[in-house]
């Protein structure tokens, strides 16, 4: 009967261990995606305020361009790498380098299935082939998770000592 009592207790044992890691897993990857897209607009937003006061010519427009118009999105990349190396000083979790991994599946799978026109593959993801204003949104669905968290990851490593270091 104590077998049977302690196999139970090792398997809820292994299974909470088990849903701790993808719990963790998942509030990376919410943070390095989501977080970091809400961190720049905010961020974004309130310097543009701050700005304005200054500068009222500066309009909204420029801002959402900042924020959605620039290939490579640098200001969700340069939140991300900032947010990474901070969290990375209080979390040390190995999981913060590798939350580019499921963007970059969603991104892959979905070159797969695109349809080639016009524009070449990497113009369309990582260019001027596709923008919001031209109604297309697979820049910031797919490439600006993909960029927000590899900085994310990024920050984590650079925090954590840099290429070779462990997490």
């Amino acid at each position: 009967m104590e077998d049977i009592m302690s196999m139970k207790h090792k398997v809820s044992k292994n299974t909470m261990s088990v849903l701790r890691m993808l719990l963790r897993i998942f509030l990376h990857l919410l943070i390095g995606t989501v977080g970091i897209l809400f961190l720049a607009n905010m961020g974004t937003f309130f310097l543009f305020k701050l700005a304005h006061s200054f500068y009222p010519s500066i309009t909204v427009q420029q801002l959402r361009w900042m924020l959605t118009g620039i290939p490579g999105f640098p200001v969700q990349a340069i939140f991300g790498l900032i947010v990474g190396f901070v969290l990375a000083k209080y979390m040390r979790r190995t999981i913060m380098v590798w939350t580019w991994l499921l963007p970059l599946a969603f991104l892959c799978i979905r070159i797969l299935f695109f349809e080639r026109d016009s524009s070449s593959v990497w113009d369309h993801f990582f260019g001027y082939g596709c923008s919001v204003n031209g109604h297309c949104f697979d820049q910031v669905a797919l490439t600006l998770p993909l960029i927000a968290s590899t900085a994310y990851s990024i920050g984590a490593k650079l925090r954590a000592g840099g290429p070779g270091a462990g997490v």
